[in-house]
């Protein structure tokens, strides 16, 4: 059974990722080896919209992480196998989310928030073999250790805030297009 304990701000604010309009909520793992673990449900900036965002409205709602969303953007594009860029929303209720593709299968997702967004990918088993087998760092070797697993295959979610997230994202995305 979970609990989930609401803590404040200031308490954690030198562990977590700063994105304006978070949400930090901090659950209590009841196992036998109980811990403390943090996960933060950061807003699509578009939730609500029923159309595709503007450029305007994406460089407000992205402020100094649009550079950076542009340089993925941009190097994803680079890459031959990636043959389009879509704009996605199952709901409103979700918002938005820009889907690069090679061809019809989709490589991953970006979602625009509040100053920063997310990157999403489902990769198989032999993806996350070999992500497993790169050199990423650390902090995105715990992600892909904690990540849900679905039939589809692994759901990894990132933030991107600056432009040095960005090689992780890079990396997954080569191993993706790759399996």
């Amino acid at each position: 059974m979970k609990n989930t304990v609401a803590i404040s701000l200031f308490l954690v604010a030198a562990k977590l990722p700063q994105c304006p309009g978070t949400e930090k909520k901090w659950s209590y793992n009841e196992s036998a080896s109980p811990e403390w673990s943090c996960t933060l449900d950061i807003p699509n900036a578009f939730i609500g919209k029923t159309s595709i965002p503007s450029t305007q409205e994406l460089s407000a709602a992205l402020g100094s992480s649009l550079a950076v969303w542009n340089k993925l953007i941009d190097s994803l594009l680079a890459d031959p196998d990636v043959t389009e860029m879509e704009w996605n929303s199952l709901k409103p209720k979700y918002g938005w989310n820009l889907i690069a593709k090679s061809k019809k299968r989709r490589i991953v997702y970006l979602g625009p928030c509040a100053g920063c967004f997310r990157v999403s990918f489902v990769l198989g088993d032999r993806a996350m073999a070999a992500a497993r087998a790169s050199s990423l760092s650390k902090a995105v070797f715990k992600i892909l250790d904690e990540a849900p697993h679905y039939p589809e295959g692994t759901g990894v979610r990132l933030l991107v805030k600056n432009a040095k997230d960005l090689g992780a994202v890079r990396k997954l995305a080569k191993i993706k297009l790759a399996y």
